[in-house]
C-alpha cells in the first residue's frame, strides 16, 4: 500500500522534529525517522502516514546544505510504500 498525507497526519509534528534536528529549507539529508504509523484507509488500497508518535530524527548525512530558511508548512510524501498497516522506522 502507498501511504500519503491527510489532515489527520499531524504533519506539524514532522516539521517540529525537523526543526529539533536543525534541518532547514532546501536542505537534503539522509535521516532516520522513527515510529511513523501507517493506517489503511477504509475501502482503499491506500494508507495514511501519521506523525503523532514519531520520535527524534537522526540525521545520518547532509547531502545539500540548503539556504537556511524556514521549513515549509506543507508536507508531500511520495513513494512511501509499505506492506501493511503498522509502525515503521
Amino acid at each position: 500500500m502507498e501511504a500519503g498525507i491527510t489532515l489527520q497526519s499531524q504533519s506539524f509534528r514532522l516539521r517540529e522534529r525537523m526543526q529539533e534536528a536543525n534541518i532547514s529549507h532546501g536542505q537534503e539529508v539522509r535521516a532516520d525517522l522513527p515510529n511513523i504509523r501507517v493506517v489503511a484507509l477504509a475501502g482503499a488500497a491506500e494508507g495514511q502516514a501519521l506523525f503523532c508518535t514519531m520520535g527524534a530524527i537522526r540525521v545520518r548525512e547532509i547531502l545539500n546544505r540548503g539556504d537556511g530558511g524556514p521549513l515549509p508548512t506543507d508536507v508531500t510524501l511520495e513513494g512511501f510504500r509499505v506492506a501493511s498497516s503498522g509502525t515503521y522506522d
